[in-house]
């Protein structure tokens, strides 16, 4: 026969260490107090009774008292067990669900930051090009306007490339 040293084994009515000093508290409250009503009612419920009776009568009945309290006190401590776990796992899930949502949000946002971006660096660099081209084109006519000056002939002020500014917006 397989046996299982005592430490491996779990009743099925265990309560976690946690709750152990909540089981002892709950139980030794039900205990004093029932025993304590108990006490009460046949000192003073019966006054036929001697004292050894009447003592006799409340050692009898510390025993159910006993009882219901642990029973009392182990259905407590695992309700509140059961409800601490179903509370984790709610606060998990809402966790998730957060992580998620922020996940989300997080990356519509980057999408519009991102355009937003794009589109700034289009126009950085279309500005760019457009100077390179319109340097190259002025570079183009001061050459040929220094050509001219070295032959004699009149700089062509009237070849310059200007372009007007309301074709440049529009391209």
């Amino acid at each position: 026969m397989n046996r299982t040293p005592m430490a491996q084994r779990v009743p099925i009515s265990s309560i976690t260490p946690e709750m152990v000093g909540v089981y002892f508290a709950l139980f030794w409250l039900q205990c004093v107090v029932g025993i304590a009503i108990n006490a009460y009612h046949q000192i003073w419920a019966s006054t036929e009774n001697t004292l050894t009776d009447t003592i006799l009568q409340i050692i009898v009945a510390t025993g159910p008292i006993s009882i219901g309290a642990a029973a009392n006190s182990i259905l407590i401590a695992l309700s509140a067990e059961g409800i601490m776990v179903l509370a984790a796992w709610v606060k998990k899930k809402q966790l998730r669900q957060g992580i998620e949502i922020g996940m989300e949000q997080g990356i519509e946002q980057g999408k519009e930051i991102g355009i937003e971006q794009g589109i700034e660096q289009g126009k950085e660099i279309g500005r760019a090009e457009e100077r390179k081209r319109a340097n190259a084109k002025m570079r183009a006519w001061a050459k040929d306007a220094m050509e001219a000056q070295q032959q004699g002939k009149p700089i062509p002020f009237n070849e310059l490339p200007l372009e007007d500014e309301t074709e440049i917006e529009s391209n």
